[in-house]
């Protein structure tokens, strides 16, 4: 199959409205079980095949076995705008939220399968639109996030948009980041191995032709400018 989910497709068919899935065999469009009730913002596939859902539709995160939708672990309160499985499993969250199950989060976290971690308080401030729009996960095991947001909850550190989550229980900015004001914004983040893509809107006005012009790569030995500065590393 494969799975498609969107704002609202016409169709009659509640159960088809916001997600719904192609047979490649028989080449039709068939719902995915009950459907959901509302947007859907993000998709992602289990080691075992269960699809995972991330959205604005009622709980904001789900999981399809096959035969019907669950929420997981007692649903996320606000928007899950991306998720991104790990290599041994774990399912990252983020978007624009406070809470996860029942404990208080700030736009990003994390599933086990069987318990939430708040990643050290989540990220917080930015412009209108605060919380994680992007998020990807590298070839090191290293989570990579983007959104609208300045600083990590727990010490207010700078992390201007941009940030990497390595295991050791800090968030940590990646480089000079991607911007400082409420007009910046990463929208989309990709970890092709080691290189770490982002979009979104972060164009740099006062620095030289192409420097940051909405489309940037990192790794440790490349900053986001993309003009080829050392990386200030991630420790």
């Amino acid at each position: 199959y494969v799975y498609i989910g969107c704002f609202l497709f016409n169709h009659e068919d509640p159960a088809m409205r916001f997600i719904r899935r192609f047979n490649l065999t028989t080449n039709q469009w068939g719902p995915v079980g009950q459907g959901l009730d509302w947007k859907v913002e993000t998709l992602a596939v289990a080691a075992n095949g269960d699809i995972y859902a991330g959205g604005s539709f009622t709980g904001g995160l789900a999981r399809f076995d096959g035969t019907q939708w669950t929420e997981v672990g007692g649903g996320v309160s606000g928007v899950v705008r991306d998720i991104a499985f790990a290599p041994n499993g774990t399912l990252y969250v983020g978007g624009q939220f406070d809470q996860v199950g029942s404990q208080l989060a700030n736009n990003v976290a994390s599933w086990d399968g069987t318990v939430w971690n708040t990643l050290d308080g989540g990220i917080i401030g930015g412009g209108g639109v605060n919380g994680v729009f992007g998020m990807s996960i590298g070839a090191n095991g290293k989570v990579y996030i983007g959104g609208d947001f300045d600083l990590a909850d727990s010490d207010l550190s700078h992390l201007n948009k941009a940030a990497v989550w390595d295991g050791s229980g800090k968030w940590k900015p990646m480089g000079s980041g991607l911007g400082n004001s409420s007009s910046q914004i990463v929208n989309t983040v990709f970890a092709d191995g080691n290189d770490i893509y982002m979009g979104g809107v972060f164009a740099d006005p006062l620095g030289p032709p192409n420097r940051k012009k909405n489309f940037a790569r990192w790794n440790e030995s490349l900053d986001l400018s993309g003009s080829g500065e050392p990386a200030e590393p991630a420790r």
